[in-house]
């Protein structure tokens, strides 16, 4: 699940909705996964030239809401001038 992830924003695609709605059904399971292996992939997403598709595939799946609940949070937040989320992904 994770390198669907990686894999949308290395190579600048949209990921499947039937592969989406897995990815929904089984989010849970990235808790039996190593954060070894976690670090590993995410450091692979982060340095790629579209991070941002990466990080959303992980909100759009909820990967990240077992991930990273912070950033789980911030989806949806308003604070006057757009969510948190998407004022995140400019900083990028």
């Amino acid at each position: 699940m994770l390198r669907a992830a990686r894999f949308a924003a290395q190579l600048d695609f949209e990921v499947d909705a039937s592969l989406l709605a897995a990815m929904r059904k089984n989010a849970g399971e990235i808790m039996r996964i190593s954060r070894e292996r976690w670090v590993e992939e995410m450091d692979k997403l982060l340095v790629t030239k579209h991070p941002e598709k990466g990080l959303q595939v992980l909100a759009d799946s909820y990967l990240l809401k077992f991930m990273f609940p912070e950033l789980w949070l911030q989806i949806g937040y308003d604070q006057n001038s757009g969510s948190l989320w998407t004022r995140d992904f400019d900083s990028f």
